[in-house]
């Protein structure tokens, strides 16, 4: 059975936005990052203004044109993509560990039959 990840509060949300915005958060505080920016819109909203100011600032510069909203779409889209990508490798790995300790024991039993 699936362990649904402890939710985070909106606290908890504002602390983790820096490491979410510099691409850093990883595993199951991503997980909870993005399960309470789906359901609080205030925290959505500031990770919006955050976004937008951050990478709005930083373009400011180059004064090409760009679409802020549709960018931090698409960092959240793939930032879920990296994560479901992460948790199936997770998987297969430990699915293959449960295999190699599964022949290790035959392997043993057979071993210590021929004793």
């Amino acid at each position: 059975m699936k362990r649904k990840p402890k939710s985070i509060d909106c606290k908890e949300f504002t602390r983790l936005m820096p490491l979410w915005l510099s691409d850093e958060l990883k595993g199951r505080k991503a997980y909870q990052f993005l399960e309470h920016m789906d359901n609080c819109a205030e925290c959505r909203e500031e990770l919006h203004i955050q976004f937008l100011v951050i990478e709005g600032t930083a373009r400011l510069e180059s004064a090409a044109s760009f679409n802020l909203d549709e960018e931090l779409d698409n960092k959240v889209r793939l930032y879920r993509e990296k994560l479901n990508s992460s948790r199936i490798l997770n998987g297969v790995i430990y699915t293959l560990e449960a295999i190699s300790v599964a022949i290790l024991v035959w392997v043993m039993s057979l071993v210590i039959a021929t004793l």
